[in-house]
């Protein structure tokens, strides 16, 4: 009976032992096909890029401005390179002569786009940035004929008259020395062309328009982590959505 007993322990104890190498195999096989093997996507296919992290890609480096990094890229791997949102590969092109095949002559082969965020609560999941598949496809039809050239012309007094009065505060500015918060005040800007040309209201008369801009800075100044974590795991949205409850409350008042 004790012998019996030894080789029982011995075999549960090889048991346990190959479970466990198994398990580690497994787990290392998953983590290199899922966070390994996608980087090797762009070296195979000779497209140059800046080299990616393990698990996310080259997030962190976009994470220090998106147009400083494309700008930079496009200088050290040429007009189109790769890069990855987390193991998502992303290929850019600043070549005009293929952004006119790709955008008109051979459009009819480029009918779609992977949404950079799927998860995204109304309206935001039904933007143009975040939209696919015939969704995308109508909005798109819809703001090319919106944004033809006929239609722009109506609206460039406008734009002008808002240029104005942004270029009388920046002088004010700059007689008393006093300084400017680009961001603030071409954001401002912008928000005052969109009120005015898209829903008909003259923010600078409005006694409501600090209101106004301040829930949208809240809508569109996510926090950097957060807005990072979106995009490298977007099935955590859920779970991020405290984080994000001021968002909510901003476009429920808009």
């Amino acid at each position: 009976m004790e012998q019996i007993s030894k080789t029982f322990d011995g075999n549960a104890f090889m048991s346990t032992w190959t479970l466990a190498i198994i398990a580690v195999t497994c787990a290392v096989y998953l983590f290199y096909t899922s966070y390994v093997s996608p980087f090797k996507l762009f070296s195979k296919s000779g497209i140059k890029g800046p080299p990616p992290s393990i698990i996310v890609g080259n997030l962190s480096e976009f994470r220090k401005g998106l147009h400083d990094s494309l700008v930079n890229n496009r200088q050290k791997y040429g007009k189109v390179f790769g890069t990855f949102l987390g193991t998502r590969p992303t290929l850019w092109i600043g070549d005009v002569d293929i952004l006119k095949i790709i955008m008109v002559k051979e459009f009819h082969q480029f009918p779609d786009r992977e949404a950079l965020i799927k998860k995204l609560p109304y309206p935001f999941k039904h933007s143009v940035l975040f939209t696919s598949g015939e969704d995308w496809k109508r909005i798109r039809s819809i703001l090319t004929a919106t944004f033809s050239a006929s239609k722009l012309k109506q609206i460039f007094y406008i734009v002008e008259s808002a240029c104005n009065r942004c270029v009388e505060k920046l002088e004010a500015l700059s007689e008393n020395e006093e300084i400017a918060d680009m961001k603030v005040i071409y954001g401002n800007l912008t928000m005052e062309v969109i009120a005015a040309s898209a829903f008909g209201v003259q923010l600078e008369n409005d006694p409501r328009a600090s209101k106004l801009i301040n829930y949208a800075n809240k809508i569109f100044g996510t926090v950097p982590t957060i807005q990072f974590l979106l995009v490298l795991m977007p099935s955590f949205q859920p779970f991020l959505r405290f984080f994000l409850r001021e968002r909510q409350e901003s476009t429920t008042y808009i």
